[in-house]
């Protein structure tokens, strides 16, 4: 399902510390 969106909101998350909608 398009990986490529979900590991750029995946490394979006992870910059401010917001690992919680992994």
């Amino acid at each position: 399902m398009g990986q490529g969106r979900i590991s750029r909101l995946r490394e979006s998350a992870m910059a401010p510390g917001v690992t919680a909608s992994g």
